[in-house]
């Protein structure tokens, strides 16, 4: 990959919030803190309870294509399940873990966070 085309990111200790959303090119989804560390098993329930209602509605058309920036939780045994068993429902794009000029979510969340 070209490195003009990516940008080093650093993590750093001290407070932080933690949250949860999904967007689409039609419609933006439901935004949720998470006030508790996120498990594979919390992950799969976000998926169940958030990401699948707003699929099914908003992309009823059967064209769903879902994106996630392979954080733990989202690469755990339990969600990987759940993906193969849904496969049918979304195609699943598998991208560079932390790569965020190619992952739509981080350039809102850094637009969220520079207005806040």
């Amino acid at each position: 990959m070209d490195p003009t085309c990516q940008q080093m990111t650093v993590q750093v200790s001290g407070g932080s919030v933690m949250i949860w959303d999904v967007c689409s090119w039609r419609d933006m989804g439901p935004l949720i803190s998470l006030d508790t560390t996120l498990t594979g098993d919390r992950y799969v329930s976000i998926l169940s309870d958030l990401l699948h209602p707003f699929m099914s509605i908003v992309h009823s058309d059967g064209f769903r294509e879902f994106q996630q920036n392979n954080a733990t939780p989202q690469t755990s045994r339990i969600a990987t399940e759940w993906l193969q068993e849904h496969s049918s429902e979304f195609r699943h794009f598998r991208w560079p873990p932390k790569s965020p000029g190619m992952n739509i979510i981080e350039h809102i969340s850094d637009a969220l966070q520079r207005s806040v």
